[in-house]
């Protein structure tokens, strides 16, 4: 079975982004390695599943191009914010605050993670650049 997707970029970081708040997507380090692979996958930085979240529009996961699962990152959640609209997130790194402004997004990604990391909040970027709607090629469910 295909999955759309959508591939997004900001400040230098590329994204693929599965919306899966409908239907699950089941994601492993190896897929998501074969994924982020830029010679045989769809080529990204990070992969980000969107899923059903109970205390926030959605939920954002994130899994780096080594196939490893991070807590947030700020480009991911503004190009999310611009692509669905959320302004509440939830992610491993907490609940994540988006906001689009017309010229800018902004995002804020407050307080600490996991490893103690203290997060800017908030922070202003201009628009992510460009989307590419996919049509799931590459990207089979299990």
């Amino acid at each position: 079975m295909k999955r759309r997707f959508d591939k997004m970029h900001g400040l230098g970081n590329d994204f693929v982004i599965v919306d899966a708040r409908n239907e699950p997507f089941e994601v492993t380090e190896a897929l998501a390695r074969s994924i982020a692979d830029r010679r045989t996958g769809i080529g990204c930085d990070q992969l980000i599943v969107l899923e059903p979240s109970g205390r926030a529009d959605l939920k954002m996961r994130i899994w780096n191009s080594d196939g490893g699962e991070v807590e947030s990152c700020g480009n991911a959640t503004r190009c999310v914010v611009q692509l669905t609209g959320a302004t509440k997130i939830d992610s491993d790194g907490g609940l994540l605050l988006g906001e689009d402004l017309g010229a800018e997004i902004e995002v804020a990604i407050g307080g600490r993670g996991s490893a103690g990391t203290r997060f800017p909040s908030p922070t202003r970027w201009t628009r992510p650049r460009c989307r590419w709607p996919g049509t799931g090629s590459g990207i089979h469910s299990r």
